[in-house]
């Protein structure tokens, strides 16, 4: 079932071409969608991509966070997590942690943060722990997707002995004897993402999910 959901993902993030001035509008309508419902706070996070370059595409994605008409207007909050894609390899990986220290520099009010997700069948997250480290020393939070699938305990405790998310992600086959073993309390991965992908509707998927919180957010007391 989960490599389903993964050809889906790709289908759906492959296959529709928008320039830089729809993932704009796409962008402003999403916010503007959720401060008419009524929503104070929006976490949305987004996988860069080279639409012509990722540095162009966060920085479209940063311009239209920060100038929807309810952010200038003060009627909703909205923060920016940029998406680390395990399919892409670990060299991707590190140039979006790369261009995410960069942003969080000049806009560290809208851009907090990493998420690690993506196909858990590819590579291992230990590969990940020395970006997610660099992320970290330089103030951003991170979330990482883990225990989506069974019999990948090892990978999870050797994990979380070398870094402790801000937030975990699915954590569905994760038990209290994975976190006890790993020297983790779970109050420790305090922040757990139920419902970590939530499409906006079909044609939003493609550059946005919004992140569903059960118990805190990175911004409460």
């Amino acid at each position: 079932p989960i490599q389903k959901c993964v050809k889906f993902v790709l289908f759906a993030t492959t296959i529709i071409p928008f320039p830089l001035p729809i993932l704009f509008q796409v962008a402003v309508s999403v916010v503007e969608e959720f401060a008419l419902d009524g929503v104070v706070y929006l976490e949305l996070r987004t996988t860069l991509r080279p639409v012509p370059t990722c540095r162009d595409y966060l920085h479209t994605v940063i311009q239209s966070l920060t100038s929807a008409p309810s952010v200038l207007n003060e009627l909703i909050v909205v923060r920016l997590l940029v998406s680390i894609d395990r399919a892409r390899g670990v060299e991707e990986a590190q140039k979006a942690v790369a261009l995410a220290i960069e942003a969080a520099h000049s806009n560290p009010d809208l851009v907090v943060g990493v998420d690690l997700s993506g196909n858990p069948n590819v590579g291992s997250l230990l590969d990940y722990v020395p970006m997610l480290n660099e992320a970290r020393a330089h103030g951003l939070k991170t979330t990482v997707h883990l225990a989506e699938v069974p019999d990948q305990s090892s990978e999870w405790l050797a994990f979380l002995r070398s870094h402790v998310p801000d937030r975990l992600g699915h954590v569905t086959f994760l038990t209290q004897r994975d976190t006890t073993n790993a020297g983790t309390d779970t109050d420790a991965a305090r922040k757990i993402v139920l419902a970590a992908k939530t499409p906006l509707g079909r044609y939003v998927l493609p550059f946005f999910e919004v992140h569903v919180f059960v118990l805190k957010t990175y911004f409460s007391a």
